[in-house]
């Protein structure tokens, strides 16, 4: 693919699981806490609905350029339709660019993976 034509995809990685399953994943980091709200364009909310690709978000927090820490709410579909059904009766000339959710509005899996960056040698 171009990398002019990647500018224009709504997620960060296309992963091809063990099983063969493709899966697309968004990564939204933060240098806070799990808790600070993370942000959602509505083209990527279109796209999680409308692909037909289960659409994961990994969630980076406590980010340093040492070390991070990271969750993984999977195919969290369903959480955003309940979000674009009720959008569907914004007034005429009202845009709604992006969201911001609270972490705990989707149902992140509870392991917490470290991840350790090498040290520059």
């Amino acid at each position: 693919m171009d990398i002019a034509d990647q500018r224009h995809i709504p997620y960060d990685f296309s992963l091809t699981m063990a099983t063969g399953e493709l899966r697309h994943a968004d990564a939204k980091s933060t240098s806070g806490p799990f808790s600070t709200r993370l942000y959602l364009s509505t083209a990527e909310v279109r796209h999680a609905l409308g692909s037909g690709v289960p659409y994961d978000i990994y969630r980076l927090y406590n980010v340093t350029e040492e070390a991070a820490e990271m969750r993984v709410a999977r195919d969290v579909k369903a959480r955003l339709q309940a979000v674009m059904d009720s959008l569907a009766n914004v007034p005429a000339g009202v845009n709604v660019d992006s969201l911001s959710f609270e972490p705990d509005y989707f149902d992140f899996e509870p392991a917490e993976i470290q991840i350790a960056l090498p040290a520059d040698e």
